[in-house]
């Protein structure tokens, strides 16, 4: 969702006024919010999307089995929606759907009974294949649908019947946008030193796996910069699987025995995440976990995470620590 320089006109106005310039000069263009962005990419998401033909684009229809479709549990959801039209069967509509997937977009999603596409341009059988076990007269809810994506967001497309020989379809762009990051959440620049632990969570401290601490101070910067550019976690509720506990820990320091800085503790099990505290003051969460470790270690030069951290280092720059 970061856009850069002028890319996308529609999301922020760019422009620059020189020395000696003819003309009034202009007024600064108001920032774009995080949320201004995400509603702008769900309708770019629904511009990539076309209709079968003699598709009409309608209202919303009274439908009952298209009146609600999932959303993500987050408070930061902007959802755009677009109803269409068409004469035909459901799944023949979804079927040209899938073949002539919106650009840009992969299938990630399928639902209804035996509405199974494997990708975009690759059909299942239709009609849809009786289930074993199913009993003469049973029925199943006649909507299916598709789940499209983008690094945005997703785009959901479900198809109802709408009346003999008609067809309605639902078209859901979704973007989930993520609070600006505060822009007190950074490592301090007068960090020179960072200890890198080990947390072993709920596994026992395997032994001579002993903190690490980096006092070069490039590698220091770098890792810095890693932390700092981390985006906010994003709020609402999860689902996450069990964590086990484990993780790093960084601890930012002036020098090697001053007190901390920043303290900065990566958990990549479960819903992974990153806590933050700058001077004793908790910050928002942050995400990218796992990718803060990994590339962390490689800078570090660290087994990661099978092994965990070394006792002892054969650089200059990073010395263990006692524990």
């Amino acid at each position: 969702m970061a856009i850069a320089g002028c890319a996308v006109v529609m999301l922020a106005a760019c422009g620059s006024e020189h020395a000696g310039s003819s003309g009034p000069a202009k007024a600064a263009s108001p920032a774009v919010s995080p949320a201004q962005r995400a509603a702008a990419e769900a309708v770019s998401m629904l511009t990539a999307f076309h209709p079968p033909p003699g598709a009409t684009p309608t209202g919303p229809l009274k439908v009952a089995l298209l009146a609600q479709v999932d959303h993500p549990a987050s408070p930061d959801l902007v959802t755009r929606t677009r109803w269409y039209r068409v004469p035909g069967q459901p799944l023949a509509v979804l079927g040209w759907v899938t073949l002539h997937c919106p650009s840009g977009m992969t299938l990630d999603g399928a639902g209804g009974h035996g509405w199974t596409p494997a990708r975009c341009g690759s059909l299942r059988q239709l009609p849809p294949p009786a289930s074993a076990g199913m009993r003469p007269g049973m029925q199943f809810p006649a909507v299916w649908d598709d789940t499209f994506s983008t690094a945005a967001g997703e785009l959901l497309v479900s198809v109802a019947a709408d009346g003999p020989g008609e067809v309605a379809i639902r078209v859901d762009a979704q973007v989930i946008w993520l609070p600006a990051k505060p822009a007190a959440e950074r490592v301090p620049a007068a960090a020179k030193v960072v200890t890198i632990t080990h947390l072993p969570g709920s596994e026992p401290q395997p032994a001579g796996d002993v903190p690490v601490t980096i006092t070069d101070p490039a590698e220091v910067t770098r890792i810095a910069a890693i932390v700092d550019g981390l985006p906010v976690y994003p709020p609402g509720i999860m689902d996450c699987p069990l964590s086990d506990g484990s993780g790093m820990r960084l601890t930012f320091r002036a020098t090697l025995s001053g007190p901390a800085l920043a303290v900065v503790t990566a958990q990549a099990e479960g819903c992974p995440s990153v806590t933050v505290t700058i001077d004793g003051k908790p910050m928002p969460e942050l995400g990218q976990a796992e990718s803060l470790e990994q590339r962390v270690a490689t800078i570090a030069r660290l087994p990661w995470p099978a092994g965990q951290l070394p006792g002892a280092s054969t650089t200059p720059a990073a010395t263990p620590t006692a524990p």
